[in-house]
């Protein structure tokens, strides 16, 4: 796995004084009548420098000699009701199936995206090994706008994230209201003790 960027001191300072007035992001769409399907990853086979952190699965080595980019990982994806996807992430693209998806935020922000360090996308997130992945979707996820990833913070990582963060997956809408860092909910506290801990991983590599 790609070693993460260490943060710059000063913009680390600049993004500071951002974050004591930042505000909340917009409220998500009304919720759909009909109940989202829950997507479980059940397996994945990682390039070499990555760690697995699930079973592999039939078909895995195929499907991972269509990276185009480094790090890469092939997933297989299940709901309770038996339906199954394959996923490859390589870069900042996703493949499901054989539709193409994005795997880049620009709506993370600066700090969550030097916490999540491989991506949001990682497995686990993060880091994190308390930490996992869904997706939830109406019907196919390919056809449903507001299909969305569920990543799960146990609280292990390098900001202390714990809760659930929402990243929509086929538009740059992130959901941070069910984050916390430190125990402070992102944007009451959590987002700038997220930055202090940056700032400090970052004088220590000083």
């Amino acid at each position: 796995m790609h070693q993460p960027q260490v943060p710059d001191l000063r913009l680390l300072g600049a993004i500071g004084l951002l974050a004591c007035g930042s505000e909340p992001p917009e409220h998500e769409p009304a919720a759909e009548h009909l109940e989202p399907a829950v997507w479980r990853m059940r397996g994945r086979l990682v390039d070499a420098s990555s760690t697995a952190t699930a079973p592999p699965f039939q078909g895995a080595e195929a499907l991972l000699a269509r990276c185009s980019r480094l790090p890469c990982a092939a997933e297989l994806w299940r709901t309770e009701h038996g339906e199954a996807a394959t996923v490859l992430v390589h870069g900042d693209t996703l493949t499901w199936n054989d539709q193409s998806w994005p795997a880049a935020w620009k709506r993370l922000g600066t700090e969550l995206s030097w916490c999540l360090e491989g991506g949001p996308l990682d497995s686990p997130p993060a880091g994190d090994p308390g930490g996992f992945r869904l997706l939830a979707a109406v019907g196919p996820p390919g056809s449903d706008r507001d299909a969305r990833w569920m990543l799960h913070f146990g609280g292990t990582n390098t900001c202390a994230l714990s809760g659930e963060l929402i990243v929509y997956a086929h538009r740059d809408q992130v959901d941070s209201r069910g984050l916390s860092s430190g125990g402070l909910p992102w944007h009451e506290g959590g987002r700038v003790n997220a930055l202090e801990i940056l700032k400090a991983n970052a004088e220590a590599r000083q």
